[in-house]
């Protein structure tokens, strides 16, 4: 039997350990084998399922016959619960930490999803009640093939919450409790019966090579889509996509866009796959003049952001924002300087905001860019620097400018600003 398929196993080989006598599993997965002596002896399986599995091989069983006897042993490829304790490094029945072995399928026709991310977490607790230790845990995998995931070295007797995610989308959660006893095995659902799953992937005209960072967008019924980006796969995925005819928009800067529209149908519950290809292009950028100010640093890293910026501009890529600027009246807030000086960018100011507000590009998705400062990514707001501390502030509104350093999950959505200070200089 192949347990994970809860089907019989044809063509399995099935060998008496110690000698070249092999027989090959039927089509229902029987198989005879005479044994020329009598006494006790080991059967191995093999078959190509197994290294679909990624397992190596199996324990072999034991066997002992009496002479003129028929003796009944059923063989199996074990259950994937059996199968994630393995990949963990454990043996059923040890006592330890948990394991989860799970499935991720699309709703409707209860495909596996590869590629796609599961997160295991603790389940939110009352405050009172809340070990900040315990609630920063996290486990987070990628599905492979047939949609299948393991998480090992979970906690047990705790609650925990797994949620998939397509495109940085929470699309199905699940509570549950582990013991160490067993695996756990579980099945995450994406999308929902009226509405289907978009995946897709971005490939170059000429050669089939996937394109990474193309901005993809359906048009449909209720309008466009939210952005997504490609992956280094060139792949992408929409998971809750109303039923109906769609067109697919795909733009990035070095290539043509699509000649004619894209057009296919999504059906609910199901899952659409769709191939794009795009043409390299000659852009043709408006005349640039550079000024270089006289007091650029000479050594340090400063020296590698004066570089790109004189590349980027003659590219047309980003926005900087110089200390010709910052030495200049008026700019007591960087937040006010920033959203003066790019366009595409505008300021949020909640009630009771102390600071001029919040940065938004949007352009993109509306929502806060990354903030870099001096090459880490930080949660310090724009506001927290004065203009005379700054040397240089580099700002990107789409995936298609980040350089390569700030092309976090979050500034890949929103954009990024990257905060140079003046230190040592």
């Amino acid at each position: 039997m192949d347990s994970t398929r809860m089907a019989p196993l044809e063509g399995a080989e099935i060998r008496l350990v110690g000698t070249d006598h092999t027989v090959v599993s039927d089509a229902d997965g029987s198989y005879r084998m005479e044994v020329a002596s009598p006494g006790r002896h080991e059967l191995r399986l093999s078959h190509p399922r197994l290294l679909e599995l990624g397992v190596d091989s199996l324990p072999s069983w034991e066997v002992v016959v009496a002479s003129g006897d028929v003796h009944t042993r059923d063989l199996a490829i074990p259950g994937w619960g059996t199968l994630g304790i393995w990949q963990c490094g454990r043996t059923p029945g040890e006592s330890g930490l948990g394991v989860i072995s799970g499935v991720v399928v699309s709703a409707g026709t209860r495909d596996g999803l590869e590629g796609v991310t599961v997160q295991v977490a603790h389940d939110p607790v009352p405050e009172e009640r809340r070990d900040a230790q315990r609630q920063d845990e996290r486990w987070e995998v990628s599905t492979g093939p047939e949609g299948r995931f393991v998480v090992c070295d979970l906690p047990v007797d705790v609650s925990l919450q797994a949620t998939v995610s397509v495109a940085g989308i929470e699309t199905g959660t699940q509570e549950l409790r582990l013991t160490s006893d067993d695996a756990e095995e579980i099945t995450l659902q994406v999308g929902t019966g009226e509405a289907g799953v978009l995946r897709g992937t971005v490939e170059r005209g000429e050669d089939g090579e996937p394109i990474e960072a193309a901005q993809v967008r359906v048009r449909g019924p209720e309008g466009l889509s939210e952005l997504v980006v490609t992956d280094r796969a060139g792949g992408f995925i929409l998971p809750e996509v109303p039923s109906g005819a769609y067109e697919v928009e795909v733009a990035h800067l070095a290539y043509r866009d699509l000649d004619e529209p894209l057009t296919f149908d999504v059906v609910g519950g199901q899952m659409t796959n769709v191939t794009v290809r795009l043409l390299r292009d000659a852009i043709a950028l408006e005349p640039i003049e550079v000024e270089v100010e006289a007091r650029r640093p000479t050594w340090g890293p400063l020296v590698e952001i004066y570089d790109r910026r004189e590349r980027f501009e003659r590219l047309g890529l980003g926005n900087f924002i110089g200390r010709d600027v910052l030495d200049g009246p008026g700019s007591h807030r960087l937040s006010r300087v920033v959203a003066a000086r790019t366009p595409g960018v505008r300021l949020v100011s909640g009630p009771g905001q102390v600071s001029a507000g919040s940065l938004r590009i949007h352009r993109v998705n509306d929502c806060e860019p990354s903030i870099y400062v001096d090459g880490v990514r930080t949660r310090i707001e724009v506001d927290f620097f004065s203009p005379h501390q700054i040397e240089m502030i580099e700002i990107y509104r789409g995936v298609s400018q980040l350089p390569g350093e700030m092309a976090d999950n979050q500034a890949r959505r929103c954009g990024a600003i990257g905060i140079w200070t003046r230190r040592g200089h």
